[in-house]
């Protein structure tokens, strides 16, 4: 997943003053068919359900999803709130059949964390991660 791609859906980028969460759709061949804001928060927090996350994707007939949202007050590492979210919908995924390949996380100065690149994105390693 570029940050480019990301972009395109519009997390909020660099001109959000609130957290912005969005999912993108992807094809068999991982190829983006379509995009959905999910939940629009506050400064630094906002709420997502697995329901509305995968609503979306089971109406674009999505074969995979990716998770993306920004940090407007700071930094792009995630917190453990965004692990935690993680975990669960990776394991809604894999219940559902469309399984979440990557969670991106996107600053105010354009940089981004991607979990899958820090190979994050296993229940082993986000189990881990949230219990240290």
């Amino acid at each position: 997943m570029k940050p480019v791609e990301v972009d395109q859906f519009e997390t909020g980028g660099d001109k959000a003053d609130r957290e912005h969460f969005a999912v993108l759709f992807l094809d068999a061949m991982n190829k983006p068919t379509g995009a959905n804001i999910v939940s629009i928060g506050t400064l630094t927090e906002t709420q997502v359900h697995p329901r509305e996350v995968f609503k979306g994707a089971f109406l674009a007939n999505a074969k995979k999803i990716v998770i993306a949202h920004n940090h407007p007050a700071g930094a792009a590492m995630p917190s453990a709130d965004d692990l935690t979210l993680t975990t669960v919908l990776v394991r809604a995924g894999k219940l559902l059949g469309i399984p979440v390949v990557d969670h991106v996380i996107v600053s105010p100065d354009g940089s981004y964390f991607s979990l899958h690149e820090a190979n994050l994105m296993g229940e082993r390693a986000l189990r881990e991660t949230t219990n240290s």
